[in-house]
């Protein structure tokens, strides 16, 4: 059967991890055992694996995942206002909406204030709403 690439991708980070590590095979897999269960990765499923790769890379002195860009918050703002304007939505008033209705007492008051996994739900309820009111193409309503 063959390997999912996203799979052979966590295979190959494990294994270049632990020779950064300067790791050898008999250690790599006691750690492989100890994090994982397993002490061959094939054994594992993607998440033993993905805890045995941030084990790793706390060993290392490494963030378990590389950080979020800093424009990533501004780009999912863009996507929201430009998919409440396709919709003919008024912008924020909608998506704040949706926010308080969604995350209840969490929601922020304001767009720029939630946090990006929010802003992505937002965007994820804009494009179910825009799938069950397909809008007329040319803009003309």
């Amino acid at each position: 059967m063959p390997v999912r690439p996203d799979r052979r991708r966590l295979l190959a980070a494990i294994h270049a991890e632990a020779k950064a590590l300067g790791l050898d095979e008999d250690t790599r897999r006691a750690l492989q055992q100890r994090v994982g269960g397993h002490a061959s990765c094939a054994a594992m499923s993607d998440r033993q694996l993905r805890d045995v790769l941030a084990e790793l890379r706390r060993l290392a002195g490494k963030p378990a995942q590389p950080p979020r860009h800093a424009d990533d918050r501004a780009r999912l703002l863009w996507r929201i206002e430009r998919d409440c304007a396709a919709a003919g939505y008024p912008h924020p008033a909608y998506p704040l909406g949706i926010s308080r209705k969604m995350f209840g007492a969490l929601s922020p008051a304001r767009l720029e204030w939630h946090a990006p996994r929010q802003l992505r739900a937002l965007i994820a309820a804009l494009a179910y709403d825009a799938k069950r009111r397909p809008r007329p193409a040319g803009g003309a309503a």
